[in-house]
């Protein structure tokens, strides 16, 4: 199911949301490759009658606008917070998976007070030699980087797949979101120029970040699959935790990257926990 988006505009940038449901604002944040449907895929159903859900688009994906500058998560969290303040957001719970976990963290460094908590699902949180930054970085050059992506063209008809597969091992693609965002073809080219853009602007943000960890006094919950092959959960879960003021960590055993799609009833259970709602019925909270 595709969400209904509303629009707003925010230092001059679009941003693109859906908005379900009432009570405790929680925003949800996806990562790289997808868009507010992904969280709300794996999420809406449990969360949607309980708290208010704006799922956001992030920049450079579905229906927001999207540039180098926008491609910071520093510069995401501003806009971010931004939006927040113009829905008359009360102190939200954000929740952010992978890329989108980062940029939650960024909320967190930078503005602690506005928030109840944070959520973190299979964050980014350290600078460290990844992949995509060889894989997609260099079409964020410029000059060369539109070139560079018409020529990737073929790459990424082979490789893509396999790049989704390992996002979500060892578990399979659900079919819902194979439906959303369709796995087999790659994706268009203002997407992987995002994508690009992000990899490329990661290792100076998450350095940043991380020297600013210990100022973020608010509850941050990460939860990481013990499987995941994309994001370490052991750097950047549990040595994460550790250096927070009131960090926790959840290892989700079998789990890969998407672990809320493996497991949702932890991740939902551990978001209604820290809004005050209480976890679902018959659940262990998370």
């Amino acid at each position: 199911m595709i969400y209904p988006r509303q629009f707003i505009e925010v230092s001059g940038v679009r941003l693109a949301y859906a908005d379900i449901g009432s009570g405790p604002p929680v925003i949800l944040l996806h990562g790289a490759l997808t868009g507010a449907d992904d969280l709300l895929l794996a999420l809406g159903d449990a969360l949607a009658g309980r708290v208010r859900l704006i799922a956001v688009d992030r920049p450079g994906y579905g229906g927001s606008d999207g540039d180098w500058e926008t491609a910071s998560i520093w510069r995401q969290a501003t806009l971010l917070r931004g939006l927040s303040g113009a829905l008359g957001l009360d102190r939200p719970v954000v929740v952010g998976h992978s890329f989108g976990g980062a940029v939650a963290l960024s909320w967190a460094v930078q503005a602690p007070g506005e928030l109840t908590a944070v959520v973190a699902l299979a964050p980014l949180a350290f600078p460290e030699p990844r992949l995509e930054q060889v894989l997609f970085g260099p079409r964020a050059a410029p000059l060369v980087g539109d070139l560079l992506s018409f020529l990737s063209m073929p790459f990424d008809a082979v490789a893509m797949p396999a790049v989704w597969r390992a996002m979500f091992f060892p578990q399979p693609i659900p079919d819902p979101f194979e439906a959303a965002f369709p796995t087999r073809v790659p994706g268009e080219r203002s997407r992987m120029k995002t994508v690009a853009r992000e990899a490329a602007r990661l290792l100076p943000d998450l350095t940043r970040s991380a020297s600013l960890y210990g100022g973020a006094r608010l509850p941050i919950r990460i939860i990481c699959g013990d499987q995941d092959r994309v994001a370490n959960p052991m750097l950047h879960g549990r040595a994460l935790a550790a250096i927070l003021p009131e960090g926790g960590y959840l290892s989700v055993p079998g789990a890969g990257h998407m672990v809320h799609h493996a497991r949702p009833d932890l991740v939902a259970d551990a978001v209604l926990e820290r809004v005050g709602v209480g976890a679902a019925e018959d659940r262990v909270p998370a």
